[in-house]
């Protein structure tokens, strides 16, 4: 199935795929481990995954086609 990835902060200068084709029946930590087969330079850094606008868990289910934002620490003011 094909998943749609947007990026942000520190994950966009490193991740250049936009769709990621992945097994169904995938989850959220099975999207994460080809991420990091791919580009194994964001082993070294922290950040979450949310599906559509909700914050996703390890164990989330994915759907053809959802959209999965990576995204690293925000900070504020």
């Amino acid at each position: 199935m094909k998943i749609q990835l947007r990026t942000f902060g520190v994950v966009s200068d490193h991740l250049k795929d936009t769709t990621i084709e992945i097994a169904p029946n995938a989850t959220i930590r099975d999207l994460r481990h080809v991420v990091l087969q791919r580009y194994p330079e964001l082993s070294q850094q922290y950040f979450r995954m949310a599906i559509g606008t909700r914050m996703a868990e390890d164990d989330s289910e994915l759907m053809d086609g959802d959209e999965v934002s990576l995204m690293p620490p925000f900070a504020g003011g």
